[in-house]
């Protein structure tokens, strides 16, 4: 009897196989970048603040240094002594035709006359005088400030040239200076016209003079309403009222208009 064969043993053992195991990883996925956007506002327009007008500033009342400034008054029975005003030349009170759109409540004025071809003529008096003026000496209340002029004028004829002026005077510093145009006799507009200064004044006593000049043409003007002062600047005489100051008592008052703003007795 056959022995079995012996089974052939395997010289190599196999090792038994372990599967793989693979891992799923799953990728890292970076989340796309989305820059933040802030959001534009269109700003709601604010209305803007109304502007507030500034207060209107108080009026109040000074002195008017020069008294008798509206030519109010006149000394009876001659018509060309207006105290206290030292007149000179061709110088005449009018009882009518002044400047009233400052308040004034009277239509009195003067008129300053010129006509230097008057010296041609004998027995003249002034013969051919280049000017007619009014002054008068004012004692101011603050010595070494500044002193403030205003005055009013209209020309009734000016025969042209360029050679007749309206002028004033702080003692013998003239101050202001209005050359005169000539004048069309056949149109009467009357325009009043402000003739100004402001300067510094040093004497407590100062006088102020208005004068009409002509080299060699004629002129005849109105002035009226002068007023001065060393309180208030030129740009604030606007915002102010003026007594008219001391009246000599023996000068005829010339009847008064109703009261109104400006220029008061």
């Amino acid at each position: 009897m056959f022995s079995p064969a012996p089974q052939c043993e395997t010289a190599h053992k196999i090792a038994p196989v372990t599967p793989e195991v693979t891992h799923s990883v799953t990728p890292e996925v970076t989340p796309e970048f989305t820059p933040e956007v802030t959001p534009t506002t269109t700003p709601t327009p604010t209305p803007e603040d109304p502007e507030v007008p500034n207060p209107p500033v108080p009026r109040r009342t000074i002195d008017n240094l020069l008294y008798n400034g509206d030519f109010s008054s006149y000394r009876e029975p001659s018509d060309t002594n207006i105290l206290p005003f030292t007149l000179r030349n061709g110088v005449s009170f009018m009882y009518g035709g002044g400047y009233t759109e400052d308040g004034s409540r009277d239509t009195a004025c003067v008129a300053l006359s010129v006509d230097p071809r008057m010296a041609t003529r004998k027995r003249q008096t002034p013969p051919g005088a280049r000017d007619a003026s009014v002054l008068q000496s004012v004692t101011l209340f603050h010595s070494g400030g500044r002193l403030t002029f205003r005055g009013y004028y209209t020309i009734i004829h000016s025969s042209g040239g360029n050679s007749c002026s309206l002028d004033v005077y702080y003692d013998e510093n003239r101050v202001a200076s209005h050359v005169l145009p000539g004048t069309n006799p056949l149109s009467n507009t009357d325009e009043w016209l402000p003739i100004t200064a402001e300067e510094a004044a040093d004497a407590p006593l100062m006088p102020i003079k208005v004068e009409l000049f002509c080299t060699n043409d004629n002129a005849n003007v109105l002035i009226d309403s002068l007023v001065a002062t060393d309180e208030v600047p030129l740009d604030e005489l606007d915002n102010v009222d003026f007594r008219t100051g001391q009246v000599v008592s023996s000068l005829h008052r010339i009847p008064q208009l109703s009261p109104v703003s400006g220029i008061q007795s």
